[in-house]
């Protein structure tokens, strides 16, 4: 359970912090986006992604209905996204232009409710 506590605050304070950095700095996000179009780049931290991920998964996977799902659900997405950017950066590079067009305000918006929910509520 200390393990859950632990994983829940840090991601929380990951996201939170993350939502207020796209909020605080208007070329952020863009500038990320663009860098996230080089496949290089995409492949690097796909590796990344997936290794988090790879050591989330190991560490926490704990499939009860309650909080704690969130948190396995983090590391499986993380997990999943890394075998995606590292096995086709192409596609990856499709969804980033789509991604283009949704408001910064939104996205941090997600980002700040779901780090508000590991921080408070667990």
């Amino acid at each position: 359970m200390e393990l859950s506590v632990l994983l829940a605050k840090f991601w929380g304070i990951y996201f939170l912090l993350f939502s207020a950095i796209i909020l605080g700095n208007r070329s952020f996000l863009k500038k990320m986006l663009s860098h996230a179009e080089d496949e290089q780049f995409l492949i690097l931290t796909g590796f990344i992604s997936f290794f988090i991920g790879l050591l989330h998964v190991i560490v926490h996977s704990i499939f009860v209905l309650d909080w704690r799902l969130m948190i396995t659900l983090i590391g499986y997405l993380a997990l999943i996204k890394g075998l995606m950017m590292i096995n086709n950066p192409s596609k990856i590079i499709e969804v980033i232009q789509k991604v283009k067009l949704i408001s910064r305000y939104y996205l941090s918006g997600i980002l700040m409710i779901l780090g508000l929910l590991f921080l408070f509520f667990i």
